[in-house]
């Protein structure tokens, strides 16, 4: 057994002696862990002394006593979860899921990782390497054949639910649901007899001269996120102008108005509503 002084040294280079195995090594990381909380910086006892799983009697060999639950099982990854340092845990893998669990469980714990984790992917380092990782994986061979298999596969069963979902509501509706709907389907055929059209920025045009007004009520429009709650009304209705020359369909006759007002109207002329001739 080395019995130098503990102070002694080899060059420049201080010595620490076990206290467990009675051994001096050189005081270097390479013999010690690192403990920012002890005077020299070294934790206490040495690597070998550390990295020895400890003595446990009754135990057979290659097998492992749980040192929470004290069950003896094979000393294996079925078990017992990998350690970097001594090769295995010592609780076994229930033990360490309870613990785990428990731990994860509290609810500081909870906002202390979540903390951590924030502050940890903004670094720009992390943020980089995260960019770099991301883009070496999307340029994996079969990356892109799988992704859209994926992508098929996944809205394949998204319709398939709709579908369901559809036919099952189609089933309790009622004949009203019936109606409406065999009305809209006779609305676009009388919109394709008349003509004139408009396009989408002559409604942003309209609802800007309008001044995101009702044309009937002179109410502000609901504003729903980005846009606005509006319907556009026809001053002159589809249905009693089909088969003339009028272009009813054209942006000229059409305004934009809340869908209170819209749905009073109805089928009316501008002169047989009574909010019909006001000017914004």
């Amino acid at each position: 057994m080395d019995t130098l002084p503990h102070h002694a040294s080899e060059g420049n280079t201080p010595l620490k002696r076990c206290p467990k195995c009675g051994v001096t090594y050189p005081a270097t990381s390479e013999f010690f862990w690192r403990d920012k909380t002890a005077k020299d910086g070294l934790r206490t006892p040495c690597r070998q002394c550390r990295l020895k799983p400890p003595k446990v009697s009754g135990v057979p060999e290659g097998h492992r006593r749980c040192s929470v639950c004290k069950v003896i099982l094979p000393a294996t990854t079925d078990f017992f979860h990998r350690n970097g340092k001594s090769g295995l845990y010592q609780q076994c893998k229930i033990c360490k899921r309870k613990t785990q669990k428990a731990y994860l469980s509290n609810p500081e714990t909870y906002k202390y990782r979540l903390a951590h984790h924030r502050d940890y992917m903004r670094r720009a380092d992390i943020r980089e390497r995260t960019r770099i990782q991301g883009l070496a994986y999307r340029q994996r061979p079969g990356y892109h054949e799988h992704r859209r298999a994926y992508k098929k596969a996944h809205y394949q069963i998204v319709r398939d639910h709709i579908r369901s979902q559809n036919r099952a509501y189609y089933r309790r509706v009622s004949v009203s649901t019936h109606q409406w709907r065999t009305y809209g389907q006779n609305r676009r055929s009388r919109k394709r007899g008349v003509s004139g059209t408009y396009t989408p920025q002559q409604i942003q045009e309209l609802l800007k001269r309008q001044r995101y007004c009702c044309y009937y009520c002179h109410d502000k429009f609901e504003r729903r996120g980005r846009g606005y709650v509006y319907h556009i009304d026809h001053t002159f209705p589809l249905s009693r102008v089909i088969g003339t020359d009028i272009p009813a369909n054209d942006i000229s006759y059409l305004v934009l108005s809340c869908p209170t007002c819209n749905l009073r109207k109805g089928d009316k002329f501008p002169w047989e509503f009574p909010e019909g001739g006001r000017l914004l």
